[in-house]
């Protein structure tokens, strides 16, 4: 197990030896009755200021609703 932003950190670290890179990386907590969904990177930003969302799995769609 580890969390969110541990994740973004080594995302972060390794962006600086890629250049391949998605526009846009999210982590997606599955661990309870609710998800959390949690923004690691949108666009050059690493852990951009924005609440989480929790959802149920049923209720889940398209992260980016687009």
């Amino acid at each position: 197990m580890t969390n969110y932003v541990a994740v973004a950190d080594a995302i972060q670290a390794e962006a600086k030896t890629r250049t391949d890179l998605p526009d846009e990386i999210y982590f997606v907590a599955t661990f309870a009755h609710l998800w959390s969904v949690f923004t690691l990177k949108r666009g050059a930003k690493y852990l951009p200021d924005e609440k989480h969302l929790d959802m149920r799995a049923s209720e889940l769609v398209d992260l980016t609703r687009r």
